[in-house]
């Protein structure tokens, strides 16, 4: 995935901007499956489905690659130093 947005640079920052990218990535997949997207996709065949799962994965993370404002909300979070 591409980094878009806030630039880390440390090796610890760099961890935690992956972690938020990657945090975003998946609250999108899930937000399309539950609504409803992957069942648009589906077809009630496993090979089919699966294919379409992977589809919905790789729509939620050209998403969030475009827009990062999520993920530096969840990336300012987690490069608090404690």
């Amino acid at each position: 995935m591409e980094v878009v947005g806030t630039a880390p640079t440390l090796a610890r920052d760099q961890e935690a901007w992956s972690a938020a990218q990657e945090l975003q990535t998946a609250l999108f997949t899930e937000m399309f499956r539950s609504a409803g997207f992957a069942d648009a996709f589906g077809t009630g065949e496993q090979a089919l489905d699966a294919l379409s799962e992977h589809v919905l994965e790789q729509i939620a993370e050209k998403v969030s690659a475009e827009n990062p404002q999520l993920a530096e909300v969840f990336y300012s979070k987690l490069s608090v130093d404690e």
